[in-house]
């Protein structure tokens, strides 16, 4: 067989291979995330997740107890601004509920208000995701029970009644969690599954 033959065949395999791979692009377009944080959340993780459902045509909204700057625990320091206080969200306006963590989780588990709002995503069968310790608040707020979750502390996840899985993801009906270790896959899992969320 000729050398031009042999190259022809192998780039005409490799194209063909490639095409049967692909996907069609995930579209958000309408999709809208609440992005819950307080001060010392993870921006490193609240920026990867904000990209990543803007560059499908999402929309991310910034929610915080109250409405302003808040300041991230990563050096140098990050701050983000939150557009909707944690009271005046209205789950029915939104998609999915993510939580990116970082010690702003040590915050969230004594607010009332914060756990009643992801109580009530999960009332209304709203996608919920965590991001490590974002994994604690779900466990805080009830809606891990019976669920096989990963994230920051197994015991953490137990107490809550769900179900401790090791790996960088776990996907569990509408609930999304993951280790610290697996953001890239984390964000696929997160576009993937609200591309097909109500």
């Amino acid at each position: 067989m000729r050398a031009t033959t042999r190259s022809f065949i192998l780039a005409l395999t490799l194209l063909l291979i490639t095409l049967a791979g692909c996907t069609a692009p995930v579209n958000l377009h309408g999709k809208r995330v609440a992005l819950l944080v307080d001060e010392r959340y993870l921006h490193v993780y609240a920026k990867a997740t904000i990209e990543a459902v803007e560059k499908h045509g999402g929309t991310v909204v910034v929610v915080a107890p109250q409405v302003g700057l808040v300041t991230a625990m990563d050096e140098p320091r990050q701050t983000i601004e939150a557009e909707v206080a944690i009271g005046d969200v209205d789950p029915s306006d939104f998609h999915a509920l993510v939580i990116p963590g970082g010690f702003s989780g040590e915050r969230l588990v004594k607010s009332a208000e914060a756990l009643s709002l992801i109580r009530h995503f999960h009332r209304q069968r709203k996608l919920i995701a965590g991001i490590c310790a974002g994994t604690g608040v779900m466990a805080h707020a009830g809606v891990l029970e019976g669920i096989k979750a990963t994230g920051t502390a197994s015991s953490t996840i137990e107490a809550g009644g769900g179900v401790y899985v090791p790996g960088p993801v776990s996907v569990s009906d509408l609930v999304i969690t993951s280790q610290s270790s697996g953001m890239e896959e984390f964000n696929r899992t997160l576009i993937e599954v609200l591309g097909k969320a109500r």
